[in-house]
């Protein structure tokens, strides 16, 4: 005969190895496999137990669940019980021997017996299958009517289940989860609440039916948050915030669409931020899902202040997890009121320095969406002050995000420049080339602030203590050989000359370097400062970077050949209007043009195939806009279509995870590089991303574009035909 559970589970305690635990339950499975040949039913009950022990610790245990099914059909309430445990423990629904318990079940859900009953409730709520659910319904809607109150809140959790397998049932059971409404109990209240929320959210035709309880709702969610002590249903001072929290959420969901419903239950909304305890967690609780009705619910704007304010008490707190919530929720509704938002504008820029990880990004997410052009300034100083002392992991995402504000808000250019320099002096090993290309490109077009950037940019290059940062080292560079003056070159080319022997920098830098060197030669009127640039670009002939080769023998190669060097050599032109360095032929400045070498002569390109750059709107609905730009590049190659799609955000909300799938016909291939953004802020630059399409001379093009993001926190997924012009 087996042992008893209690020394089953000693045993397996007291193994020192894995094998002595797999030898112990190896012997009892035996035991167990004997026992149930012998149909030994005085025992069945323990041995079913201790198969569930062995399937907790993982071991199989399919060889005992006929006994299982046995127990549940047994008339002890002992055994029925441990039977049902068995049963929601050793099998689920896709188990072909569940089907053989359904006549059990139903004769349970029949007892004169309410914890049999339950037991049947629990177990059907559990484990139940489509095939199940048809079945028993009409037992479960039967038992929703009953007097008893453990037996209704049974089959509310049961009927919810039902309702998930077969969604063709839900019509069936709105009236009877109304019906609980009216109950005393809380428990049954409750249970009826969900039942309503899974429904509701199922399926939103029965909201309008579910709407019909919304006063009754209210009344409910009245009684709670004013009502006397009850200490049945108190929590830490709060009268059940379990089902204030479910009734609020019923509320939210009803009232989406409908600002009728919204304006009837902005009193109960009002009464339920001011008078719930917001010093204990149950308190906080039913605040947080208050404020979360409150942003959704459309046409009661004057509570959305009250709503703010209590998130912003939220960010006050010590909790990390409150902290947190509160800057999620924030973030997903600043769209609803800006304005009420920039009251916590010093609370959030303190959560930026926060220890928990999750709780900075979340928080420096939200300064993004916080920022405009009033606030920029104080928002970004805050920003590179941090900077300075936080730490290396979080670094690198709020440098890039500070270079996207600034490059994003920068009204006044002199500002701009001074701003990425400070970000380029803490940590340019973190800035991206995107950001240095920007900031190059403002320069440029800055004529009044070319002197007045270089001198800075040179000073602080100087004065860096970091040799290897190499974004201020390729910008300081770029300023050199663009704007240097006369008594800066010997400095500048001992400069230059320590970055092309510096190992630890990227190679990009040392191809900065040469192309800098060649521009100041190109200006310098000194020719020990021309011999020494053609010195040590020479030197370069022998570097072991293909590319630093290259520059190299090019400049050394136009060195002798003085106009066309110095023509070549000579300054780049502002590129007016210019969002990217993608296609800087149709922004070329024409009053310079006259002054440079006309290389499409030089090159012997034709007139015709130049600028041929067109934009035309693919597709544009009332959430979003997709424009598609093609590149010079067509005009040479009538196979190839290269474009760039851009995207833009129509709606109030920010797109977040936002994904592009694109797929052509089988006769065509396509390439596409990754977008530049992960997410879309309301009303702002686009977010691009190029491609190519190889046509094979087909005439007509087209292609299917899938769009994937998050939007107030709803997945949103979008399929767009293209149309290209022939």
């Amino acid at each position: 005969m087996s042992c008893k559970l209690r020394d089953l589970i000693r045993s397996v305690r007291q193994s020192k190895t894995a094998q002595d635990e797999r030898n112990i339950i190896a012997k009892e499975a035996a035991a167990l496999r004997k026992a149930f040949k012998e149909q030994n039913s005085r025992y069945r009950h323990r041995n079913v137990a201790k198969l569930m022990f062995m399937h907790m610790l993982g071991y199989p245990t399919h060889f005992g669940q006929m006994e299982t099914l046995k127990l549940v059909a047994s008339n002890g309430f002992a055994d029925k019980r441990v039977g049902y445990l068995g049963l929601m423990l050793l099998l689920d629904e896709r188990q072909e021997v569940l089907m053989l318990v359904t006549n059990s079940l139903k004769n349970d859900l029949n007892s004169q017996d309410q914890y049999v009953i339950g037991l049947a409730l629990t177990a059907l709520g559990n484990i139940c299958s489509s095939e199940m659910a048809r079945d028993l319904s009409p037992e479960v809607d039967r038992l929703l009517a009953s007097p008893n109150p453990y037996i209704r809140k049974k089959a509310a959790l049961c009927a919810r289940r039902i309702v998930h397998k077969m969604p063709d049932m839900m019509e069936a059971f709105v009236d009877r989860a109304m019906e609980q409404l009216h109950e005393r109990n809380h428990a049954v209240v409750l249970t009826g609440v969900t039942l309503m929320i899974d429904i509701a959210t199922a399926e939103k035709l029965f909201r309008a039916v579910i709407a019909q309880s919304a006063p009754l709702l209210c009344r409910i969610l009245k009684v709670l948050v004013s009502g006397g002590f009850a200490a049945e249903y108190d929590v830490n001072g709060v009268s059940d915030p379990y089902l204030q929290v479910k009734i609020l959420h019923l509320l939210r969901l009803l009232s989406e669409n409908d600002e009728s419903l919204g304006d009837s239950i902005s009193d109960i909304l009002a009464q339920v931020a001011t008078n719930v305890d917001n010093n204990k967690p149950a308190g906080n609780a039913v605040l947080y899902e208050c404020v979360k009705t409150i942003m959704a619910v459309k046409g009661i704007g004057g509570l959305r202040v009250l709503a703010v304010n209590t998130l912003g008490r939220f960010l006050g707190y010590r909790d990390n997890n409150m902290r947190y919530i509160s800057l999620s929720l924030l973030l997903n509704t600043i769209s609803e009121d800006p304005q009420a938002m920039q009251r916590h504008k010093s609370v959030v820029l303190e959560c930026v320095r926060d220890d928990d990880d999750s709780i900075r990004r979340k928080a420096l997410d939200l300064v993004f969406a916080l920022v405009n052009p009033g606030n920029a300034k104080e928002i970004v100083q805050e920003l590179i002050e941090y900077l300075k002392i936080c730490d290396k992991s979080f670094r690198e995402e709020l440098a890039d995000k500070t270079c996207i504000l600034i490059q994003k808000l920068s009204m006044d250019p002199s500002w701009y420049i001074d701003s990425m320099l400070n970000i380029l002096v803490e940590c340019g090993e973190y800035v991206s080339e995107d950001a240095c290309r920007s900031l190059i490109i403002t320069i440029l077009n800055a004529k009044d602030l070319h002197q007045y950037a270089a001198d800075k940019y040179i000073t602080a290059w100087q004065d860096c203590k970091e040799d290897s940062n190499a974004a201020l080292t390729q910008v300081s560079l770029w300023l050199c050989g663009e704007y240097i003056q006369a008594d800066k070159v010997p400095v500048f080319i001992e400069l230059a000359e320590k970055v092309t022997n510096d190992s630890n920098l990227p190679q990009s830098c040392h191809s900065y370097a040469l192309i800098a060197l060649g521009k100041v030669c190109a200006r310098t009127k000194s020719s020990d400062d021309r011999e020494k640039i053609y010195s040590i670009v020479s030197k370069m002939n022998k570097s072991i970077s293909i590319e630093s080769q290259n520059r190299s023998m090019e400049i050394t190669c136009l060195y002798p050949h003085k106009t066309i060097y110095d023509s070549v050599f000579g300054p780049i032109p502002a590129l007016e209007g210019m969002d990217e360095v993608a296609d800087p032929a149709s922004s070329v400045d024409l009053q310079d043009q006259e002054s440079s070498v006309d290389l499409t002569k030089l090159l012997g390109i034709d007139e015709a195939t130049q600028a041929c750059t067109s934009i035309f709107e693919a597709y544009r609905d009332e959430t979003i806009k997709i424009d598609v730009q093609f590149f010079d590049s067509n005009c040479y190659d009538n196979s190839t279509i290269h474009f760039s799609a851009k995207y833009y955000n129509q709606t109030d909300a920010t797109m977040e995870e936002f994904r592009v799938q694109a797929a052509v016909p089988k006769h065509m291939k396509l390439r596409l590089e990754a977008a530049s953004a992960g997410k879309i802020a309301p009303h702002s630059s686009p977010v691009t991303q190029k491609m190519w399409i190889v046509t094979h001379g087909s005439d007509k093009v087209v292609m299917k574009i899938r769009l994937m993001y998050v939007s107030k926190g709803q997945k949103v997924v979008k399929v767009v035909e293209v149309a290209f012009p022939k």
